[in-house]
């Protein structure tokens, strides 16, 4: 039961991801791609997609984080 309720929360908060970044994170852990696929399906350098899903797991984990404290109190 927590874990599914886990899963919701975290699910929302990608909802409220900016589209690309909801796309990142659907082909990354849904579709398996690496970075250099991604790349050419969304016409951006294999960089530049590293650095946003870097940049993308950073917010989900503290946006998360920040969702847990506010639970917890």
């Amino acid at each position: 039961l927590l874990q599914n309720e886990a899963h919701n929360q975290l699910r929302s908060l990608i909802q409220q991801l900016p589209l690309l970044q909801q796309q990142l994170l659907y082909l990354r852990y849904v579709h398996n791609l690496r970075c250099s696929e991604i790349g050419v399906l969304l016409n951006k350098s294999e960089g530049a997609v590293s650095q946003l899903l870097m940049r993308t797991r950073t917010v989900l984990r503290t946006a998360y984080r920040n969702l847990e404290r506010k639970e917890s109190r």
